[in-house]
């Protein structure tokens, strides 16, 4: 598995991402579970996390690996 760091994308790039194919792209939506079964984009994976994981992931203090990981264990 390759490691990437997160980062926030704007709209456009989004677009773009998903335009190239979804097997490039991993979309994970980290907004609550309500709000995901609301409305989200098609193949995107709900992984809830605190402010604080999402911090850190976008600080590249942990990898996406790790998140799935912390995720997986809670379910």
């Amino acid at each position: 598995m390759c490691e990437r760091t997160a980062r926030p994308i704007g709209a456009e790039s989004l677009v773009a991402l998903l335009e190239g194919g979804l097997d490039r792209v991993l979309l994970i939506d980290s907004r609550p579970f309500v709000e995901y079964n609301a409305c989200h984009i098609l193949e995107a994976v709900n992984v809830n996390c605190s402010k604080l994981m999402k911090r850190r992931l976008q600080q590249d203090k942990i990898q996406i690996s790790e998140l799935l990981q912390h995720s997986a264990k809670r379910k």
